[in-house]
């Protein structure tokens, strides 16, 4: 899989040198187009203009601008991990200590460098530029047409790219030098001596070996392309660098606006669902009131019936009351037909106020209806007495009292 990044760079004469470069995998960059245009009579954004319609290449390939940019410090600076938000909001109280001028009109970028190591510390590098120096190098640009993912100076883009080297970009700053990481594993900017022996080769070294030799002056664009093709410069971007928003490109417009209609299509069926449970359920309200007005004209006509049984229930009380003399005799017969096996009947029974009388009709085992007789509250078997009869079976003759609790007898036995 290749990728390709378009890199204009400038220096601090304002010739503009630009690449088109392609990666594939993991080999080296790919020359696709160089082109550059030397400062002239032409206004530094028509040179620009000129020069992006010359490099060419696909308005999704990344663009990169950098370059000499006037009253503007790179530095780098350790710090606890923070959001982006927590980060500029430090960075406003501890770049000061780092600045020899007054900071207050500045505006600030950085980079999170060790973004994915496990350090707990983040090691940032940050660009502070004089706000009017920012703003008139924006509207040369934007007077270009140009639309760019990042602005910045080429010596953010170092690291990954050429790490474990100091950088020297003669054609952008030829006083100073960005150093390898120090004991503390920081950069610093350093002064260039003219006697120290600085070689830049190991940029052009990121190119393929078959690349045609470029003038040095292109060294800044490749370290921009070769920044622009790693895997940390869209996670760098947010932070990196704020451009307006009519020099942004608009990539993949087809995909925001199908993302678009996919939202109001997706508002309107959700409306059309809302709408349809409302009315269903408003349906399902209106049977259930008519449901609720036919029960309650049902219960007006029960109401006489239930009256009318009401008094039966009483009357059949009344007369058991009267057989019983005090007992429930129908709750007495309820709790024998739920106690007494299967295989037994109850055929006789009398009741009165000292005991109750019972004759079982049974098929099957008796030796176990004491038992079951005591279950029933407030009496106890007294007397037992059974009857075999020739076919099979017998015949039980059961009394029993009222139980007295501390009086209790233990249950009798079948004979």
């Amino acid at each position: 899989m290749s990728k390709r990044c378009r890199a204009i760079a400038w220096d601090r004469d304002y010739n503009i040198h630009a690449l088109l470069l392609e990666k594939r995998d993991k080999a080296a960059l790919t020359i696709l187009r160089a082109c550059s245009s030397e400062a002239g009579s032409a206004t530094f954004a028509e040179r620009m203009e000129k020069i992006h319609a010359e490099l060419g290449g696909s308005p999704n390939d990344p663009l990169i601008l950098g370059g000499f940019i006037a009253n503007s410090l790179c530095f780098e600076l350790e710090m606890p991990k923070l959001s982006h938000t927590e980060t500029l909001n430090a960075l406003t109280y501890e770049i000061p200590h780092h600045i020899p001028f007054e900071t207050d009109d500045n505006v600030v970028f950085f980079r999170h460098i060790n973004r994915f190591d496990k350090a707990a510390r983040a090691r940032l590098r940050i660009l502070s530029i004089r706000r009017k120096s920012w703003e008139s190098l924006l509207s040369e640009l934007t007077a270009s047409g140009i639309k760019a993912d990042v602005l910045t100076h080429p010596f953010m883009a170092v690291d990954p790219v050429l790490a474990g080297h100091e950088v020297y970009l003669e054609a952008i700053d030829d006083e100073f030098i960005m150093s390898a990481a120090s004991g503390n594993g920081l950069r610093r900017i350093e002064l260039h001596h003219d006697d120290g022996d600085v070689s830049s080769d190991h940029i052009t070294a990121l190119l393929s070996e078959d690349a045609e030799p470029l003038p040095e002056a292109f060294r800044p664009a490749i370290l921009l392309g070769a920044y622009g093709l790693t895997d940390n410069f869209q996670r760098d971007v947010p932070s990196l660098c704020r451009l307006p928003g009519i020099m942004t490109p608009q990539r993949h417009r087809l995909l925001k606006w199908s993302a678009a209609v996919l939202v109001i299509l997706a508002a309107f069926l959700s409306l059309g669902i809302l709408f349809r449970v409302w009315n269903v359920n408003t349906s399902r309200l209106k049977m259930i009131q008519q449901e609720n007005a036919r029960a309650l004209r049902l219960l007006d006509k029960i109401k006489p019936i239930s009256t009318a049984k009401q008094e039966q229930a009483e009357m059949i009380e009344s007369v058991n009351k009267a057989i019983s003399n005090g007992r429930d005799a129908s709750k007495l017969i309820r709790e024998l037909a739920v106690r007494l096996p299967q295989d037994m009947w109850l055929t006789n029974l009398k009741i009165n106020e000292q005991a109750v009388w019972l004759t079982v009709d049974a098929s099957g085992n008796t030796s176990e209806i004491s038992t079951i007789l005591n279950r029933i509250e407030g009496l106890t078997v007294k007397n037992l007495r059974k009857n075999t009869r020739r076919n099979g079976g017998s015949i039980l003759h059961i009394t029993m009292e009222e139980l007295v609790r501390d009086q209790a007898s233990p249950p009798h036995k079948v004979k």
